[in-house]
């Protein structure tokens, strides 16, 4: 319903004060009453309750809850003996090393306060407001989902002209992502399992008519592509590694650039040739999982590296080829995990976010640096 509490964490924990017990003894004194006091108090089910949706779930933190909320007095008086110290103690003249810190402590226990007194009440009277209000956004939220499902059949139907352009259509991406924010927001005050009686039978309509709208944009944008009214994806290349040059080169389609990335004993394994088979069978693979007939093009990569050392590598491996003997503990970078992706919109209309992904070896050599071991997911 609303949002957690949230308490300055600089005067929650006593051990960030032992220091203060031989320096300041009056203020470690006053503070662990405060300590203790808020241990005690019960701010789980106060957040519990704030988190709540729906009737059940509030009146089964209510009590809980208010009982917290009639402790806060108790819990404040502490704190405002510690506050008293502190302000103490800060208004002595002579220098002290621990000046920033009390300083620091007093500041929280304001900040503390104000959440207590202030904060918590208003919370919790918004979160056990009116039965009604629940009753009023239940309804709010079932008639958003009928203009949803409406709305999403109109922007299907409005897709499917194939006399426009991409450019033309390619708002409605957009537009497609506000109308599910918007009918996020209006289920986002019900219940989980409101949320799912509400969207009841139209969940199916809605799905249905978004991916027909998603895939009509594609194809339009498939079609533009290949016509030139739409461009390519732009690539930007990632970095100047070995294993940063190979992926740009794949996601640019350009198999001899990556095959020149290759250290010579792989270089007659991995033909240019056979680098462009696996990327398009793999993403032709991909693709038909997600029932496309041609796959979105390559629109980015991901580079990430690996925490796994030249001993890792050499143990036996269960799958794909063993390293090359031309790999060695000197030579060795590292591993690399590599991602031809999709560009960004791509993947939002297709749910296909990538067309290929590798693991590479870098290595370095007198000749600069080359990948020496190469393996694609299957």
């Amino acid at each position: 319903m609303t949002d957690r509490l949230e308490f300055d964490d600089r005067l929650l924990n006593r051990y960030t004060v032992e220091n203060l017990e031989h320096s300041h003894p009056a203020v470690h004194a006053a503070l662990q009453p405060w300590f203790a006091a808020f241990g005690d108090f019960d701010h789980t089910s106060l957040d519990r309750l704030l988190a709540a949706r729906g009737p059940a779930e509030v009146e089964r933190w209510r009590t809980p809850a208010q009982a917290a909320v009639a402790s806060i007095p108790a819990v404040v008086k502490t704190l405002d003996e510690a506050i008293a110290r502190l302000e103490a103690a800060l208004a002595a003249t002579a220098p002290f090393a621990e000046r920033a810190q009390l300083e620091g402590l007093l500041e929280s226990a304001r900040v503390n306060r104000t959440t207590l007194v202030e904060r918590v009440p208003a919370n919790l009277a918004r979160a056990l407001g009116p039965a009604g209000d629940y009753d009023a956004a239940r309804a709010e939220a079932a008639a958003a989902v009928e203009r949803t499902a409406r709305r999403l059949e109109d922007m299907r139907a409005h897709s499917e002209d194939e006399s426009q352009s991409y450019r033309d259509l390619q708002p409605m991406v957009a537009e497609l992502q506000e109308v599910w924010a918007t009918l996020d927001r209006a289920l986002g005050a019900l219940s989980r399992q409101d949320q799912r009686a509400v969207r009841g039978t139209q969940d199916a309509r809605m799905r249905a008519a978004a991916a027909a709208l998603c895939r009509n944009l594609f194809l339009q944008k498939t079609r533009d592509r290949a016509t030139g009214r739409w461009p390519a994806p732009a690539i930007v290349p990632p970095g100047n590694s070995a294993p940063e040059r190979f992926a740009a080169a794949l996601t640019r389609g350009d198999y001899a650039a990556a095959h020149e990335t290759l250290a010579p004993w792989l270089a007659g394994v991995w033909t240019d040739t056979r680098l462009a088979e696996t990327v398009r069978a793999s993403a032709r693979e991909i693709a038909a999982g997600f029932d496309l007939a041609e796959p979105p093009p390559a629109g980015a990569c991901h580079v990430s590296s690996n925490p796994m050392r030249y001993e890792d590598v050499r143990q036996d491996r269960t799958e794909g080829p063993t390293v090359p003997v031309e790999v060695t503990e000197e030579n060795f970078i590292g591993w690399f995990p590599i991602r031809i992706q999709t560009e960004e919109e791509d993947a939002y209309l297709t749910d296909m976010d990538y067309v290929a992904s590798c693991y590479a070896i870098a290595v370095k050599t007198p000749a600069g640096e080359w990948i020496g071991y190469l393996r694609f997911e299957e």
